[in-house]
């Protein structure tokens, strides 16, 4: 049976990376309590590329426990 941690949201913004300004939605932050799940994303939660990220079928991600290793490379 498979455990489910936490459910982290947070909106996009633009930052300065490697000298331009790029619109990203990677930082996100742990909610407490329920969150409605809707058929494009989370409530409180946004993407900044959504070309490649949310939208149906793809507005509630999982990530197994272990894998940050691998993600933050």
């Amino acid at each position: 049976m498979r455990t489910l941690r936490s459910v982290n949201v947070g909106l996009p913004k633009d930052i300065r990376w490697r000298g331009r300004t790029v619109h990203t939605g990677i930082w996100k932050s742990p909610v407490d309590g329920p969150v409605t799940a809707r058929r494009l994303n989370l409530d409180g939660d946004g993407q900044g590329d959504l070309g490649g990220h949310g939208g149906e079928m793809r507005a509630v991600p999982a990530t197994a426990t272990g894998s940050g290793r691998a993600c933050s490379r």
